[in-house]
């Protein structure tokens, strides 16, 4: 392995894991240059189309399998403690959903045996930690290499250019390969953004499960788990879901066309079941989903059987602080059948129905919820040194300004005032102690002897460094991290301002950008557009106590709901920043219900 890689991806799982990447690396290299000249490689991206497996699988591939499937059953300290029945689910499957079947399972073992069986004492979380430090390095190997297809163990060392569903199935094939109970887990979508997730879940020998992302996450970190919806399980075992519950032929959510997916939500979450009344006007179906909000229109991630002749739905393993919506599927797309509803932490329901008869002012500032790691890295900003020099050394300098959390907490383009007497060619910009500045820019308002008026100075970095373009070229989606700012005007200026803009998702209020603003009453209804001259915005006259959603007409994707409680915007199924801490969304509910 290149020392370089090693320097910049330093982990204490390394040990002797160049000697084996590099005969990893070899023999995959090999085997996908030896599978493309024999067309042995089984429905990988070089076949197109549904290619039946007992009509592709050669008998001794399956033989090899199965015979390697029972021994790691008898030889792993991990497996040998599951009965049959969980043998046939988290041991014994030779493929989770579309991943091509490169080398056979024999050789899996062959390859990672030592990795995660070599000390005897090894626990789970070493496993885990270790082979995320190999996919990690084989990743550094294969950066640059071409995309060919679906090559499975090949599609992991392409993290960048593919999602964590390939991920995972790989790493399922790996650990089941060598006796360490495995299950590819999903999400349809996460509570607050408008995504699904894949991941793997691997079984301790007391029976409890550990979810984990392939490649950078190790087990335990329940918070990123606690913001998806609902969680499935792709299994083996035909399941009881819309696949195999629909006997009329009716329409089903793409996420849910699969018998073979269990509902383990109770994994993640604190769940109640629920039944919601609804009003079926004519339709006579089997099933509705149960929903969430996303830009792209309410999203299914559960279903509920209809009870009661037809006049409710049937919820089962529903999380709790959660605002949903209950709909049926028509024409690719869920149609509400009642007003959105927030499940209490007790499982008792509070129904979100607009008030026409009060109407509110709602002031606006963002059009999705603030990010934690975006508000860890302007709050080390916070006491930031703005000094100004005449000399390029900085041996004489003076300290013009030091950065407040007034100055950074909008998350927005802010100018501070200096209105100098003095001129100064020469500004640096140095964070406490080791920490970083993250911005999106910096601009210096200025004025030579022979102006009369202060404008956008044009600087360049007193070092040879392009990351400053990005603090100058105006554009809101990118950004730079510095250690140190140090910047030179041409000329000594008189400087009346610095307008400093910290790193941000580009989620607020962008002056020169169009919003419309919609409100829910059985479906999305427009309140108005208009033109954003600051950073923020006030709409009139709107119905209270519903779903808002704000959209920028101009530019960005990330788009959610919130409530509005008078004063300001609660994002909904998400903590919120308020007054510089952080809110849990269950908490900012007890206020409004």
């Amino acid at each position: 392995m290149d020392s370089a890689v090693r320097s910049n991806y330093f982990n204490p799982y390394w040990g002797d894991t160049d000697t084996k990447i590099d005969s990893v690396h070899l023999i995959y290299s090999d085997s996908i240059a030896t599978s493309l000249s024999t067309g042995s490689v089984y429905n990988s991206g070089i076949q197109y189309g549904n290619h039946l497996d007992p009509l592709t699988i050669e008998s001794k591939w399956l033989i090899d399998h199965i015979e390697n499937s029972f021994y790691v059953w008898n030889t792993s300290k991990l497996a040998n403690g599951l009965d049959f029945d969980e043998f046939k689910e988290l041991i014994l499957p030779y493929r989770y959903r579309n991943e091509a079947l490169d080398l056979t399972s024999s050789k899996y073992r062959e390859l990672y045996w030592d990795i995660i069986q070599a000390d005897s004492s090894i626990d789970l979380e070493s496993i885990v930690n270790k082979l995320n430090t190999y996919s990690t390095k084989m990743s550094c190997i294969e950066k640059t290499g071409p995309h060919i297809g679906n090559f499975a163990f090949y599609d992991l060392m392409h993290f960048n250019t593919l999602g964590c569903d390939r991920h995972s199935e790989w790493m399922c094939r790996v650990l089941n390969a060598c006796g360490v109970p495995a299950a590819l887990d999903f999400t349809p979508s996460w509570k607050n953004r408008n995504r699904g997730h894949f991941w793997v879940s691997v079984r301790d020998k007391t029976g409890n499960y550990h979810p984990f992302t392939p490649m950078w996450q190790p087990l335990h970190d329940s918070i990123y788990f606690s913001e998806t919806s609902k969680v499935f399980r792709l299994t083996y075992t035909k399941q009881s879901n819309p696949a195999t519950l629909n006997k009329d032929g009716e329409e089903i959510p793409s996420a849910f066309s699969n018998p073979r997916i269990l509902d383990v939500t109770e994994l993640y979450h604190k769940v109640t079941n629920l039944t919601i009344p609804v009003n079926q006007t004519g339709n006579r179906r089997e099933l509705g989903y149960l929903s969430i909000f996303s830009p792209d229109g309410w999203k299914p991630i559960g279903w509920g059987k209809y009870v009661n002749k037809n006049s409710a739905l049937f919820f089962e393993k529903v999380p709790v602080s959660t605002i949903y919506a209950s709909g049926l599927q028509v024409d690719g797309q869920i149609t509400p059948n009642t007003h959105p509803f927030y499940v209490q932490e007790d499982g008792q329901i509070v129904y979100i129905v607009p008030d026409s008869t009060k109407r509110i002012d709602i002031h606006v500032k963002r059009k999705f919820h603030e990010k934690g790691h975006l508000i860890e890295m302007m709050e080390k900003m916070i006491g930031t040194k703005v000094l100004a020099s005449t000399t390029i050394d900085f041996s004489d300098f003076d300290t013009l300004h030091i950065l407040t959390r007034q100055d950074l907490s909008a998350m927005s383009t802010k100018s501070i005032p200096m209105k100098l007497k003095k001129a100064y060619r020469y500004i640096r910009l140095i964070p406490e102690g080791e920490n970083e500045l993250n911005l999106t820019g910096l601009k210096i308002f200025a004025k030579s002897s022979q102006d009369f008026e202060s404008k956008s100075i044009k600087y360049k970095p007193l070092t040879n460094d392009n990351r400053y373009d990005e603090l100058q070229n105006d554009n809101p989606d990118t950004f730079t991290t510095l250690k140190v700012l140090e910047i030179d005007l041409m000329l000594p200026m008189l400087i009346d301002a610095i307008e400093i803009t910290p790193r941000n998702s580009n989620n607020g209020i962008v002056p020169g950008d169009t919003y419309e603003l919609l409100y829910f009453d059985k479906h999305w209804i427009s309140a108005g557009i208009t033109l954003a001259s600051t950073n923020s915005l006030t709409f009139k006259n709107i119905p209270a106590n519903t779903l808002y959603w704000l959209r920028n007409l101009d530019r960005g994707r990330e788009e959610q709901a919130f409530l509005y409680n008078g004063e300001r915007q609660i994002f909904i199924n998400e903590d919120n920043y308020i007054n510089n801490s952080w809110v849990p969304f269950g908490e900012c509910m007890k206020e409004l219900y």
